[in-house]
């Protein structure tokens, strides 16, 4: 799928704006490609960590954790939102 991700980090490390890559699910991993160069340290192995109560209008922002962590930008109509939702921790 091809989607908006964003750095949560506020070092320079990450990009902290909105950029476009494209997100492969294989098991229970996703996998981050960019789609041009401005995302290249977005790339790697992630896993679904949270999503956020209260996403803006007609979104849902996913929280991805792996060697850095990742806020994945979803629209609401996406298809690929039920197996975001199934890759989420169980909550206890």
């Amino acid at each position: 799928m091809m989607t908006q991700a964003q750095g949560m980090e506020s070092s320079r490390a990450l990009p902290t704006r909105w950029l476009e890559v494209r997100v492969t699910v294989i098991d229970n991993d996703l996998i981050v490609t960019s789609r041009g160069l401005q995302a290249i340290k977005l790339r790697g192995t992630y896993v679904v960590t949270g999503k956020s109560p209260t996403p803006p209008k007609n979104k849902q922002i996913y929280v991805l954790q792996g060697e850095k962590q990742v806020l994945l930008r979803i629209p609401n109509n996406s298809r690929s939102i039920p197996v975001l939702d199934a890759l989420l921790p169980l909550q206890p």
